[in-house]
């Protein structure tokens, strides 16, 4: 057989018998006042060869894992530079984080169970996991189901529960032609639905578009359900709302960021406009506990979050991340929201960035906001080696974080003695 079914994902999870019994050391359990700064903890996550920088990180939502999964468990995804997606399983980061030196090098280094060539062109934009389809009468073994974004222009659904043994690669199930995008993909996002799952991309040809789950698995007859083509130039970043709207923003090199509804026509209206934000506007995220709040950036030197309701000012503006002496900004950073306390208030909520030249993880603590403007609470420095923070993943207290040559830096708070 080429594919080995489930051999590759399932022997390598490396069950902890023991996880019902020790302390969960990922718990956090303080107050947004206790948390000082963010410390990298555990091991690396190394790339494999040609995976020279990571454009999109993700950690495997867990509330798909099974209950018998650890909860010190995480799937993490990345893919970027020369087409390549990688996985990695996260058990084996856990560890004494002041025990590394020069000498243990070898040892805290995390390679991924998973690595292969996705998409023929020069990079993959974003990756994201599905939940398992159990619609087929199979009992397969999370992560089994991923989708991937390309500058070939193309959307790929992968069946990772079935990994050749002559690649090494997934087994592919579809794969978007031309009906989707006439050119590269610089951005998707997914939202799972009971009923319908939504996949929205943005492109080089200046249009964003949203298209079922369903209608990707159709592969090279895939068409979108809705289709804009609002922007006059490259769309850099989408990001669906999701619970049950129809709303989703996507930011351009035009300069704008909109707020589309997928239920309306996609060329001549919008549901909310910010001409002018950012310069270069790369970066959308909404606020997972506020549904009108939404977060963007740009290549300048501030984060903002504006309510989409009344777009006169942003609610809070950002500053710091970056060094106030570059005379232009040429490196995207992507701010997260940042919720370790597990909190349902806005206003004790961390928002997360990296920055340009800054070779440093600033932490952002809305609580601290004067008028409407947040200064850094804590700038913690990454290693010598690290360069600059890249993409990031949350989930919950944990952080994920790419930085330089494509590695993966795994932090967790620092609390008050």
């Amino acid at each position: 057989l080429e594919y080995a079914m489930g051999s590759t994902i399932d022997t390598i999870s490396h069950t902890d018998t023991s996880a019902d019994t020790h302390v969960n050391e990922w718990s956090t359990t303080v107050s947004p006042d206790s948390i000082t700064c963010l410390k990298p903890i555990g091991k690396r996550l190394i790339p494999p060869s040609g995976l020279g920088a990571i454009y999109s990180l993700q950690f495997y939502p867990k509330e798909w894992n099974p209950p018998t999964r650890s909860v010190d468990s995480s799937w993490i995804v990345g893919a970027g530079k020369a087409g390549i997606v990688s996985l990695w399983d996260c058990n084996w980061s856990r560890g004494d984080e002041d025990s590394g030196t020069a000498d243990d090098d070898e040892v805290n280094m995390i390679d991924p169970i998973l690595s292969w060539k996705a998409h023929s062109g020069r990079w993959v934009a974003d990756v994201r996991f599905l939940p398992i389809d159990n619609n087929n009468g199979t009992n397969k073994a999370p992560p089994s189901r991923l989708l991937s974004a390309a500058n070939d222009g193309c959307v790929c659904l992968w069946d990772l529960s079935a990994v050749s043994v002559q690649s090494g690669a997934p087994k592919l199930l579809s794969k978007t032609g031309k009906e989707l995008h006439r050119s590269g993909i610089f951005a998707m996002d997914v939202t799972v639905g009971q009923q319908q799952s939504y996949v929205c991309t943005g492109s080089k040809d200046k249009t964003v578009a949203v298209t079922t789950l369903e209608a990707i698995a159709q592969g090279n007859f895939a068409a979108p359900v809705w289709l804009s083509d609002y922007h006059t130039a490259k769309v850099g970043a989408v990001a669906l709302r999701g619970k049950g709207t129809s709303l989703l923003a996507s930011a351009s090199d035009d300069g704008s960021i909109a707020v589309h509804d997928f239920r309306v026509n996609g060329k001549n209206e919008v549901v909310a406009e910010l001409p002018d934000a950012h310069n270069r506007p790369h970066s959308v995220v909404w606020n997972p506990l506020s549904e009108n709040e939404l977060m963007t950036a740009g290549l300048d030197d501030q984060v903002k979050v504006f309510d989409i309701r009344s777009l006169d000012r942003p609610l809070l503006s950002y500053f710091g991340h970056v060094p106030s002496n570059l005379a232009k900004y040429k490196r995207i950073h992507h701010p997260v929201f940042y919720n370790p306390c597990k909190t349902t208030v806005s206003a004790d909520q961390f928002v997360l960035s990296g920055g340009e030249n800054s070779r440093s993880l600033s932490m952002f603590r809305n609580h601290d906001a004067k008028d409407t403007r947040v200064s850094v609470y804590s700038r913690g420095k990454l290693p010598s080696d690290c360069g600059d923070a890249g993409c990031l993943s949350v989930q919950d207290e944990k952080v994920a974080s790419t930085i330089d040559g494509g590695e993966v830096l795994l932090l967790s708070p620092q609390t008050k003695k």
